[in-house]
C-alpha cells in the first residue's frame, strides 16, 4: 500500500485518472450538496473536536464519518491509516455521501488502503456521475474509453465527455476534440 502524509496529496495521486482544478466546494456545489456541509470545514482542529467528530461518525453520522476519514489520512490525532480512513470513507459513502463516494472510488483505483479494483472503483465513480458532478463524468468517459473498471466502449466514453462538456468541464471538452481529429471525420460525429 502506498502511504502519503497529507490528504490533498493522497487524493492526488491516488485520482490517476482525474485532472486536477478540482476543488471541494465545487464537488460539493455541483453534487447539490447542502450549505452545512460545504461550509464545514473538513481537517479538524483540536482533539475535543476530534472526540466529537469520532462519537458522531460512530454513531452513524455520514459527514463525520467522511471528516474522520480524512483525520486518518493525516494522521490528525490518531496514527495515520489508510484501512481505516479507506472504512470510514466506506461508511460515508454507503450513505450516499458524494465526496466520500468519490475519494472511495479514487482508493479503489490506485489500491490505497483496499486491495486495487478498477470494478469497484468505475462503481463508485459512476454513483457520483449519475449525480451530476462534471468531474465524475469525465472520468467515466477515461474509464469506458480505456475499459478501466468497465467494458471498453467508445460510444459510451463519448456520452459521458458530452455530459461533462455540456457542464463546461475543458478537459471533456479537449478529450472530444482530440476524438473527432483522431476519427479524421466532422464534428457531428462526436455529437449528439
Amino acid at each position: 500500500m502506498q502511504r502519503i502524509g497529507k490528504w490533498g496529496l493522497r487524493v492526488g495521486l491516488a485520482c490517476i485518472f482525474i485532472m486536477a482544478g478540482m476543488a471541494s466546494s465545487t464537488v460539493l456545489a455541483q453534487a447539490g450538496a447542502g450549505k452545512q456541509q460545504q461550509a464545514q470545514p473538513l481537517s479538524i482542529k483540536t482533539r475535543s473536536e476530534f472526540e466529537t467528530i469520532r462519537k458522531q461518525a460512530e454513531a452513524g453520522d455520514a459527514q463525520s464519518q467522511y471528516r474522520l476519514s480524512i483525520a486518518y489520512a493525516e494522521g490528525k490525532f490518531v496514527r495515520s491509516d489508510d484501512k481505516v480512513m479507506v472504512h470510514w470513507l466506506e461508511k460515508a459513502a454507503e450513505q450516499n455521501h458524494t465526496e466520500a463516494q468519490f475519494y472511495l472510488s479514487a482508493m479503489y483505483a490506485k489500491g490505497i488502503g483496499v486491495k486495487q479494483d478498477y470494478t469497484q472503483a468505475a462503481n463508485w465513480m459512476r454513483k457520483v456521475a449519475d449525480k451530476g458532478l462534471e468531474m465524475a463524468q469525465f472520468n467515466m468517459g477515461n474509464m469506458y474509453e480505456s475499459g478501466m473498471g468497465v467494458p471498453k466502449d467508445q460510444k459510451q466514453a463519448i456520452a459521458w465527455y458530452r455530459k461533462a462538456a455540456a457542464q463546461g468541464n475543458p478537459y471533456a471538452k479537449k478529450r472530444l476534440e482530440e476524438l473527432k481529429a483522431a476519427s479524421g471525420k466532422p464534428a457531428t460525429s462526436v455529437r449528439k
